[in-house]
C-alpha cells in the first residue's frame, strides 16, 4: 500500500512540474494572428539561409486576370494580392515549382513588418495545393523573401518587385 502510494506521489509530481515548464515557456496569445505573426517572426530568425532562386525562364501565359501557364502548370492567383505583386508570377520571380505538391492557387499576401531594410521585403501567402483534381480546403503557410540590391526608401513596390530576386523560400504550416 505504502508503495503504491509513493508512485502516485511521484507521477503526481511528474504532472505537475510538466505543467509548470509548459506554463514557464507558454507564450500568450490573445488571437490566432498573433501567434502565427510570432511563429514567421522565429523562422526568419532561426530557420533562415540565404537562397538564390533564379527566374523561371520559360514561357510565361497570363491566360486572364487569375491566371498564369507556367509551360504546362497553371498557377490561379486570388484575393487581396494587388497588381502589383502579380508582377512576381508575371515575371517568373515566383513559378509552381517552387511550390512543395502540386500548387494551384495563390492568395493573401502579407508583407511582414520585421524587416527594417529597404532592399528586402518579407512576404507571407497562402498555397493551395490540388490532390486528385480537388483543390485541398487548407492552405499551406509559405514565407518568402524578395531582395532588390538597388531598391532604396523611396521606391515603390512595382519598380521594388521589377529588379528583386527570391532569396528565401519556406514552407511553414497548414492553416487548419
Amino acid at each position: 500500500m505504502q508503495m503504491k502510494r509513493e508512485k502516485i506521489i511521484n507521477v503526481m509530481c511528474i504532472f505537475v512540474l510538466f505543467f509548470i515548464f509548459l506554463n514557464v515557456n507558454a507564450q500568450n496569445f490573445r488571437t490566432q494572428g498573433e501567434q502565427e505573426a510570432y511563429w514567421a517572426k522565429q523562422i526568419f530568425e532561426k530557420e533562415y539561409t540565404k537562397q538564390q532562386h533564379p527566374r523561371y525562364t520559360g514561357r510565361i501565359i497570363q491566360v486572364d486576370d487569375t491566371t498564369f501557364l507556367f509551360g504546362v502548370r497553371r498557377l490561379e492567383v486570388y484575393s487581396f494580392i494587388g497588381e502589383d505583386y502579380k508582377q512576381v508570377f508575371s515575371l517568373g520571380i515566383l513559378y509552381p515549382d517552387l511550390f512543395s505538391g502540386n500548387c494551384r492557387i495563390i492568395s493573401f499576401f502579407e508583407e511582414l513588418n520585421f524587416s527594417k531594410e529597404y532592399t528586402v521585403k518579407r512576404l507571407k501567402l497562402l498555397a493551395f495545393h490540388e490532390i486528385s483534381g480537388q483543390i485541398l480546403i487548407n492552405p499551406t503557410v509559405y514565407f518568402i523573401e524578395l531582395t532588390n540590391p538597388n531598391a532604396t526608401e523611396t521606391t515603390d513596390l512595382k519598380t521594388f518587385i521589377k529588379g528583386a530576386s527570391l532569396t528565401f523560400i519556406k514552407q511553414g504550416w497548414l492553416r487548419i
